[in-house]
């Protein structure tokens, strides 16, 4: 059984004390991102890159994953964790049982990671509710990977998304970054439940918190029937340490030592150009799937071009891989790449997009006609010579032309489908199936509907395939649905409601929807309802829906007239946007749609609007509003109000160039052209004593990142009289 901890009690504090301990939060969380996005080497498979030293970067470790039963974060047992225990017990238990296994796979390589970076060995169980140790986990807000990035923190822990690579989906790397990223949230919070918290909703949201709730008790913040965190995130810490239960007494829960998956076993090789897995597996005597398993981050199933990479092959096989791999011939090492078409693409304008001759590409394919246009979903051979792949390397437009822009539509009262659909110059059908419903099925006051869906960029939507294809790794898609034993009983604790056929990005957010209505007392005859009505929270996300719905409680306050003046921040030099919306509580989303930006770019002294409060009649993003005149072209416009044309388009909406007289354009703030800086200030701090490079930054209202950048610092140590140089400085 688990210790109970003593409850930790949050003292009350005084507005003026939140007021300060926000600023100090959020500066200090900036100053460590901001240090790690400037000084975290990449530890993906790149071979300059690559971590020496360690034991999990040359081969995994020789011994099987067992849990611990020392606790090494604190652990607390009340009412909210005793209602997952039951849940991953109960009706979720056949997904805990594949948890179960995958920890048993991948735990001595995590745990090895863990001890390296000096974090507590039992941060495992926060990847387990992450993503249930699924490497290739997806969610729809494109977080990926076991501990579940999304690009930009990967980016700042030097996880790097390419072409060909997406260190996300590496164990070795991701754990890495998330084990700096999480020591980073406890050096700030001081505390492991609100690190775990910071982790899952971000430091915006956990620092607003805090100073709502007026206490920094996770438990008083979380407490069930409270609005201060999201339920996701309610729920979270207590997953965590309901997950750390089960496993540390999985006897007691009716698993065996068998429950736990056999260690990976491996150990790392590296090619010099560019090898697809086939060749790989050729040369390391084993499977397609085995290399495939091993490295789940070769998002294309090739190496990338004109570079050496290290690459996972199954341990004991690396003498034999290098002696048989140094004998192929770059034709042996890829010979093609795979392409599904698009609408209206023809071999000639694939050829032209992968810089290949037309009459190469159509030799591959048996194709007689270059120009005419091939039948959507054809999937082609692309010769995957040196050419193909370092232009590829540089910009693969295929994965570009095939991301999509949604647009969503609130329900109003009185709206139908029919009435939505006609309204946004669609069908109904294609309105339902668009949103996976039927043309029947009752649509409700505030439900969020797609109406809108097209490709964001380029003329078609071809899609890059990996170069082999296993159809036994083919993922699930479509609606998730619950298959249960009995169908006409209650659930109870005792029973078991199976989750089968789930994409595993959609399992976790579908068990947490379940187990709501389970704690209700729906009966196994009616779930298959619950599952209908459910299915669209599932797929949607539902953490960017409340962020959406806050951004126009803000916007409508902007907006809305009042006695009392906005507030504004002038930008200060090397500030960031993200920074000054952490500053001021907001979202970098709601930052930039209360000040029209259409990009992250902001210049020094550009003033930005930063409270909801008491904002003038008229907003700054609907200042300015140009009405169409007779002979008026986009570019003359954009000309006049110094912005770009792209900007002009993005803002307003435009599919092409052409707009018509009279017609009313929003003319976007933040435009990249025409930004310009103001004449820097040098200035040179003589490092006193005891002075750190955290101080420096603080005093300076700069990053440590810049500082070490503009003096060429390799670490953070700083000698008595040192001279450091500032630039941009604010006194």
């Amino acid at each position: 059984m688990l210790n109970f901890l003593k409850d930790q009690r949050g003292v009350s504090l005084s507005k003026t004390r939140f007021a300060s301990l926000r600023l100090i939060l959020s500066a200090t969380l900036c100053l460590f991102l901001l240090n790690q996005c400037s000084t975290a080497p990449s530890q993906g498979y790149s071979a300059r890159a690559s971590r020496t030293g360690s034991v999990v970067s040359d081969a995994s470790p020789d011994r099987a994953w067992r849990p611990s039963q020392k606790h090494t974060i604190p652990v607390t047992m009340n009412n909210q964790v005793r209602k997952w225990v039951k849940a991953f017990n109960g009706p979720l238990r056949k997904s805990f049982r594949k948890w179960v296994y995958r920890i048993g796979r991948y735990g001595a390589v995590i745990e090895e990671i863990l001890k390296e970076e000096g974090v507590p060995n039992d941060l495992i169980y926060l990847a387990m509710i992450e993503s249930g140790f699924n490497l290739s986990a997806k969610s729809h807000a494109s977080a990926v990977g076991p501990w579940q990035f999304i690009e930009s923190t990967g980016n700042m822990y030097g996880l790097k998304k390419g072409t060909f690579i997406d260190d996300r989906q590496n164990l070795v790397t991701a754990t890495r970054a998330a084990a700096k990223h999480l020591k980073d949230l406890h050096k700030i919070y001081g505390d492991w439940y609100l690190a775990f918290a910071s982790y899952n909703a971000g430091p915006g949201k956990v620092n607003s918190a805090i100073r709502k709730a007026g206490s920094k008790d996770y438990w008083r913040i979380a407490r069930p029937g409270t609005r201060y965190l999201w339920s996701e995130t309610q729920n979270y810490v207590p997953k965590i340490l309901a997950a750390l239960h089960i496993v540390k007494n999985y006897r007691q829960y009716g698993y065996t030592a068998n429950s736990f998956g056999p260690p990976l076993s491996y150990e790392a090789v590296t090619v010099d150009d560019a090898t697809d897995i086939r060749a790989i597996a050729k040369s390391a005597g084993t499977s397609v799937n085995t290399i495939e398993d091993l490295n789940p981050s070769l998002v294309l199933g090739i190496t990338p071009p004109n570079q050496k990479t290290i690459i996972y092959v199954p341990k004991g096989s690396k003498n034999e891989f290098q002696r048989r791999y140094s004998r192929l011939s770059a034709s042996e090492r890829v010979s093609h790449l795979r392409y599904k078409t698009g609408n209206g693409e023809s071999i000639n304008s694939i050829a032209k997009k992968y810089g290949i001759s037309s009459a190469s590409l159509a030799n591959a394919n048996n194709a007689s006609s270059r120009n005419s246009k091939l039948r959507s979903g054809t999937v082609l051979k692309v010769p995957a010579n040196e050419k193909t792949l370092v232009a590829l390397a540089k910009n693969n437009p295929a994965a570009s032309s095939s991301k999509t822009q949604v647009r969503y539509y609130r329900v109003k009262r009185g709206d139908t489908l029919s009435r939505i659909a006609s309204k946004h110059g669609t069908s109904t059908n294609k309105l339902a199936q668009l949103n996976r419903i039927k043309k029947t099925s009752p649509i409700r006051v505030g439900q969020k509907l797609k109406v809108y869906q097209r490709v964001r960029s380029g003329s078609s939507n071809g899609q890059l395939l990996a170069s082999y294809t296993n159809p036994q790794r083919t993922r699930v898609s479509g609606v998730a649905h619950i298959i249960l034993n009995d169908k006409s009983q209650p659930i109870s604790g005792s029973e078991e409601a199976f989750v089968e056929g789930i994409d595993e990005s959609d399992e976790l957010p579908l068990i947490a929807a379940v187990f709501e209505e389970f704690e209700a007392g729906v009966t196994t005859e009616d779930m298959p309802a619950v599952i209908k009505s459910l299915d669209g929270k599932i797929l949607d996300n539902r953490e960017q829906e409340q962020e959406e719905e806050k951004t126009k409680e803000i916007t409508a306050k902007v907006t809305k007239k009042a006695p009392a003046k906005p507030q504004y921040h002038v930008v200060q030099s090397g500030e960031t946007l993200s920074h000054i919306a952490a500053k001021y509580d907001l979202k970098l989303s709601q930052i930039k749609t209360i000040n029209a930006l259409n990009s992250n770019t902001i210049r020094t002294n550009q003033k930005l609007l930063v409270s909801t409060k008491g904002a003038a009649s008229k907003s700054i993003a609907s200042a300015r509003v140009h009405t169409v005149k007779s002979g008026e072209s986009l570019w003359a416009i954009a000309k006049r109000y110094n912005v770009s044309v792209t900007d002009l388009k993005n803002s307003n909406k435009l599919q092409n160039n052409s707009i018509k007289n009279g017609q009313r354009l929003k003319i976007p703030t933040g435009s990249s052209k025409g930004v310009g800086r103001t004449a820097s200030r040098t200035i040179v701090h003589k490092v006193k004593s005891g002075e750190t490079l955290w101080e420096l930054a603080k005093r300076y209202k700069v990053s440590i990142g810049q500082i070490k950048k503009w003096n060429d610092l390799q670490g953070n140590a700083l000698k008595l009289n040192q001279k450091i140089t500032i630039i941009d400085a604010q006194s």
